[in-house]
């Protein structure tokens, strides 16, 4: 086995042409790293073999080619040269140029019948004089001569304007398809070709093998996240898959095909963390949407934008089928990346929209709860706290949420390590209904409103319009104070709140078991005291 970096020099014409294509390609998120193969039939002695046909876009400082023959093979250089292909090698600029001559046949051929008329009218008008000076002017037969003369230069004149008209579209056709020709560039027909001299002491097969990257090249995650069943029994199946983009001006057909996390382009220096530096804060002007009645449209709060669609009920149907059998990528994992090793052979011609090619699918277990935030959303939404239990990690990427077969919504799925627990949302259950009013205040209740206090109740009422009990967790949360000036205290809870959690001071949450149509209540009420004269923002 040898092996040679390839270096650009200037070389002369190979001998023989090695058929070689692409077998294999690594693709990063910002790049793909290509390997393509060949073998030839060669006689002893020395041979340049040119491995032609290599795109343009490939980086002539990643060139490296081995060879493997019988024994006592020699590699002594490898070259690297730009060649342009033959007009017949680029389809498109043929077919181009093949329109483009059709088009000025049929221009030639419009000029020369206007020409044939041309030289016939020139004719008649000679003609015409000569017959005017022998008659002078007058007589039958004169006149009878030229009316007829006349009608057939008005048919030539006509015929002659009706082809200059008809020139004029071909004219413009023809001009825009050099156009598009012109857009192709000289790149387009450029390739990379390299070229081996090599030494040989017995005649046999020469294997050779090539890589190189390539910049335009791409893959990003895709998810499909399934949840089946409710409450601790549920499962929810993530297949991971990626779209592989590539316009490297080459097409990979049936080529094994590798998604590395790895960036070779992302820059190894440490950066400098002595660049710091601390200014005067200058606040920016707040510039305001105006709506086109004129009217002040404020933002939506940040809960409300993650709100997912609403969909139907959870008691939904899933068609049986049989179970088929998912055909997994390799996962192979090092200290600093992770490479997915595609099961199966993939096409991906360059220059199109990508494709899509599965990595891994698995089911894991989860937890399945309908949950609450009245304050923030008059909705219930179902969450899954799932146990992801795949040695595949994931990286954070767009995902279609389903339940069952139903498509619910689209998320962004975080990035997920193996054996971690995370929640998830899958959309919002119609079936539960939501009400949230202010308590309605009783004579004798002295104290709501002071100048340094408020008092506030809430009543959340849920339905549960499902023909099976649920139950829904309610979730509330008491303001937090930044100055020590303002102090929160919280008010009626009912029923019993479950016990607080120490990551999230402040949630209060309720657990409630609701009978088919039947319903569920939660009070929650605060009271919050600062000094006269403040104004407080953020009170409800």
């Amino acid at each position: 086995m040898a092996a040679l970096c390839l270096r650009a020099v200037a070389g002369h014409a190979a001998d023989l042409k090695l058929d070689s294509r692409p077998r294999r390609v690594t693709v990063f998120p910002n790049g793909a790293l290509v390997e393509r193969t060949g073998t030839i039939q060669l006689s002893a002695g020395q041979h340049l073999v040119l491995i032609p046909d290599l795109p343009a876009s490939a980086d002539e400082s990643s060139l490296r080619l081995s060879a493997a023959g019988p024994a006592g093979t020699k590699l002594f250089g490898v070259q690297v040269k730009s060649t342009y292909s033959p007009e017949e090698a680029n389809l498109k600029r043929r077919e181009l140029e093949g329109q483009i001559r059709a088009l000025a046949d049929r221009l030639e051929d419009l000029s020369d019948r206007m020409m044939a008329r041309t030289a016939e009218i020139d004719l008649l008008k000679a003609m015409g004089g000569r017959a005017a000076d022998r008659a002078g002017g007058v007589g039958g037969d004169f006149t009878a001569a030229a009316t007829a003369a006349g009608r057939r230069l008005t048919v030539l004149l006509g015929e002659n304007r009706k082809d200059e008209r008809a020139k004029r579209p071909v004219a413009d056709q023809m001009a825009a398809l050099q156009a598009e020709v012109g857009q192709l560039g000289e790149g387009a027909r450029m390739h990379t070709a390299a070229e081996a001299d090599l030494e040989l002491a017995a005649a046999g097969e020469v294997a050779f093998t090539l890589s190189y990257q390539v910049p335009n090249a791409s893959w990003s995650p895709l998810y499909d996240l399934h949840l089946e069943g409710t409450g601790a029994q549920s499962t929810v199946a993530i297949g991971f898959g990626a779209q592989v983009r590539q316009a490297s001006g080459e097409d990979w057909n049936d080529v094994n095909v590798t998604l590395s996390t790895v960036r070779p382009a992302a820059g190894g220096a440490i950066p400098d963390p002595t660049n710091w530096w601390l200014d005067m804060y200058q606040p920016q002007p707040v510039y305001k949407s105006v709506s086109r009645k004129g009217g002040v449209r404020a933002a939506a709060p940040a809960a409300r934008a993650m709100q997912l669609q609403d969909v139907g009920g959870m008691e939904e149907s899933v068609p049986e089928s049989m179970p088929v059998e998912v055909q997994m990528a390799t996962t192979v994992r090092s200290e600093f990346a992770t490479n997915f090793i595609v099961a199966r052979a993939a096409s991906i011609p360059s220059g199109e929209a990508g494709r899509r090619v599965s990595v891994a699918e698995a089911k894991h277990p989860a937890t399945v709860a309908v949950v609450v935030v009245p304050r923030l959303a008059q909705s219930a939404f179902v969450e899954a706290e799932v146990q992801y239990t795949a040695d595949t990690p994931l990286m954070p990427g767009p995902a279609n949420i389903f339940r069952g077969s139903d498509l619910v919504a689209t998320t962004v799925l975080p990035g997920i390590a193996p054996g971690e627990t995370v929640r998830l949302g899958f959309g919002t259950d119609q079936n539960i209904k939501v009400d949230r009013k202010p308590f309605t205040r009783q004579a004798g209740d002295g104290g709501w409103f002071t100048k340094s206090s408020r008092k506030y109740k809430w009543v959340t009422t849920i339905r549960n319009f499902h023909e099976a009990a649920r139950t829904v967790e309610v979730r509330e949360q008491l303001p937090r104070s930044r100055r020590t000036e303002i102090v929160v205290t919280p008010g009626e809870m009912s029923p019993s709140p479950l016990t607080d959690d120490p990551e999230r001071p402040g949630l209060v949450r309720w657990n409630l078991a609701i009978p088919s149509r039947g319903e569920g209540k939660a009070t929650f009420a605060y009271a919050v005291k600062f000094p006269d004269g403040w104004q407080v923002s953020g009170l409800e």
